[in-house]
């Protein structure tokens, strides 16, 4: 229901992203467990795909969401966002699963295509009106090493991740309280979420936003790494997208 008009496209702000740390560092996925509780708490209306799943279930997940609305003599067709979460991303992008197609759906409705058609054995063919799909989980460097590679972290769905990485936490502690600042802090969010949950329409820049950002695109530069090139080319528009 809300977009930024690139000229060329419509932006959604939707998200992969992917916490990377060493494991048992930095507790990503404690991190994206509270994550989960916040949108759990906000009541948002989307649909959840299951931590493991397959590609088959996940179209008919999306295909799920699919709900018509009746205003006046007309039917209207929406498409409930869907939140795709995996505490560790090997759960959810298993070596079967990455080579049968689930990566390569998660690249190509990364936009928000106006349709997405796929053929299930039991269903049939799925016609998915407008999907919009956010992924949140957390892996490690060996793994995405391992399993992943160079060549692939330079292409199509891993490419469009926002990874965020960490090796060392920010403090050490053995006993973690939810304080009444941090209970506050969260009771915020989730008050965020649910207005977020009322915006409906087109986003613009101001004047002195628009002018900001093209001087900040216009300096940015090559990686000198190969395997980051692929989200530096995407950065600009991550930018706008958040």
């Amino acid at each position: 229901r809300v977009w930024f008009d690139w000229g060329y496209e419509l932006l959604y702000p939707n998200h992969y992203i992917v916490l990377l740390s060493p494991s048992g560092r930095t507790r990503k996925t404690t991190a994206t467990h509270m994550a989960l509780d916040m949108i759990h708490r906000s009541a948002a209306r989307v649909i959840y795909s299951p931590n493991k799943t397959s590609t088959e279930r996940f179209v008919s997940d999306m295909a799920g969401g699919v709900i018509m609305h009746k205003a006046g003599d007309s039917i209207i067709t929406e498409t409930l966002p869907m939140v795709a979460f995996s505490g560790e991303l090997s759960v959810l992008i298993s070596a079967r699963e990455k080579v049968s197609g689930i990566t390569n759906i998660l690249d190509e409705i990364y936009t928000c295509p106006p349709t997405f058609k796929a053929s299930t054995h039991i269903r049939g063919v799925e016609d998915i009106p407008e999907p919009c799909v956010n992924l949140l989980a957390s892996t490690t460097p060996v793994w995405l090493k391992k399993n992943i590679g160079d060549q692939l972290l330079e292409e199509g769905f891993f490419g469009r991740i926002i990874w965020v990485y960490q090796t060392e936490p920010k403090c050490r502690d053995m006993f973690p309280e939810m304080t009444p600042e941090k209970l506050l802090q969260r009771s915020l969010l989730v008050d965020m979420l649910k207005d977020y949950q009322h915006l409906a329409g087109g986003m613009i820049l101001r004047p002195e936003a628009k002018e900001f950002y093209q001087a900040w695109y216009r300096g940015l530069k090559p990686s000198e790494e190969s395997n980051l090139d692929a989200f530096v080319q995407r950065i600009h528009h991550h930018a706008l997208k958040l």
